[in-house]
């Protein structure tokens, strides 16, 4: 496929799949199946331990993975998606961020929808739970702990978790040699899957991990475990800004 760019001339709009390394694809496959297990495993133990002040470092560091996550990893791969000359829409707009902030507000109203509904439903406003390989294991380890899911159901969803994504890696090396990254189908899909998961994982960090862990009535007494805390924020927003910039 062919269009033309902005200055006339054509542009090539086929990228052909890539096999290469596939060694080193099936390694990193079964590096990101380890690194989930352990990192989706390690709040369980934490807190059935009754281990609170690791466990609110935890999920401070948590907190900051997930936010960076959203803004550096998979928004900032939805932006330059989202203005491909292939795609055909206008680059002078950020259609990223737009749908971004979309799933953010629907994210929210839903999930304010579904909490007036369970706690008109159970009358007990004071019982609400809050509803990504290595750090995103451990943020979603975090997550699940918070809503309270018996033994049985957190084990359910961290296997589920922890198979996923070397699934669709999986997956995705089986159709590297016919997939076509840069057909407008392929690019408007991924753009906008990309934006919409960026704009729930920014909420999810916001409201469902930083303002809960950092409630003024839910923090540890001790002043030096908040400033753990937030250095455990800051540090988990580091690393994954870090990492972005291979990843």
């Amino acid at each position: 496929m062919s269009a033309a760019s902005p200055e006339g001339a054509p542009l090539d709009c086929y990228a052909p799949g890539d096999t290469g390394l596939l060694g080193l694809r099936l390694g990193g496959l079964f590096g990101i199946l380890a690194a989930s297990t352990i990192g989706v495993a390690i709040p369980y133990f934490a807190y059935s331990s009754k281990l609170h002040s690791t466990f609110f470092i935890l999920r401070a560091f948590a907190a900051g993975v997930v936010l960076t996550t959203g803004y550096v990893h998979v928004l900032g791969d939805a932006y330059p998606v989202l203005t491909d000359p292939c795609l055909g829409l206008s680059s002078d707009y950020p259609w990223a961020m737009t749908l971004a902030t979309a799933a953010t507000l629907i994210t929210f109203t839903l999930e304010w929808t579904l909490h007036k509904h369970f706690v008109k439903r159970l009358n007990n406003p004071q019982r609400s739970a809050s509803t990504l390989e290595g750090n995103e294991g451990l943020a979603l380890g975090v997550l699940f702990v918070k809503a309270e899911y018996s033994r049985l159901k957190y084990i359910i969803l961290a296997f589920w978790f922890v198979i996923i994504t070397p699934l669709g890696v999986a997956i995705g090396i089986g159709v590297s040699s016919v997939y076509n990254g840069e057909s407008k189908a392929a690019l408007g899909t991924e753009g906008a899957f990309d934006s919409v998961s960026a704009g729930i994982l920014i909420y999810n960090g916001l409201v469902d991990l930083i303002l809960p862990t950092f409630d003024i009535s839910e923090l540890p007494k001790k002043w030096y475990l908040q400033v753990a805390g937030f250095g455990a924020l800051y540090s988990g927003a580091a690393i994954m800004a870090l990492i972005g910039k291979w990843a």
